[in-house]
């Protein structure tokens, strides 16, 4: 299980990630996924709810999709970085190729993955976004990496 310390308490926790999509079933699709794979999961139905989310507690990692009404993706991330938030955001949406290159270093974006996607393509970039944030953080404890599940089917999830 994927865990880091608590700067709270000091105990080793599973890291938190907050998923919004305003697709009801790519977003079940997505949070069994990481809960089966050890993380500890909330979700969003849309931008608005999720910024709600990420002020009222703490998490370690941002997926999003970008297309989503009241706030997108792009914007809920946007807002993220003005309000000083560091972590690290996973950008999901069918139209990701659309989308001004250059916002993924302007917001910080530590990935994009383009819809469909399989489960396989999700962990790993969780696990690369997680693992860039400890690098990136000074004074963190070395990361313990369990053997994760890797499911053997392609199962693509469309937008």
């Amino acid at each position: 299980m994927p865990r880091t310390p608590d700067p709270r308490s000091g105990s080793i926790e599973p890291e938190k990630i907050l998923v919004v999509d305003d697709d009801l079933d790519l977003r079940r699709m997505t949070v069994g996924a990481l809960a089966c794979a050890g993380y500890d999961v909330a979700s969003s139905p849309d931008g608005e709810d999720g910024w709600r989310l990420l002020r009222s507690e703490f998490f370690q990692l941002l997926i999003t999709d970008n297309n989503m009404p009241r706030m997108t993706g792009l914007e809920l991330i946007g807002q993220a970085r003005i309000a000083r938030m560091t972590l690290p955001a996973i950008l999901v949406s069918g139209g990701v190729k659309d989308i001004d290159p250059g916002a993924d270093q302007a917001l910080r974006i530590s990935c994009r993955i383009a819809k469909p996607f399989s489960i396989q393509e999700l962990l790993a970039a969780v696990r690369s976004a997680l693992g860039a944030s400890q690098r990136n953080r000074p004074g963190q404890p070395g990361r313990w990496e369990p053997h994760s599940p890797s499911p053997q089917h392609g199962w693509g999830i469309n937008e």
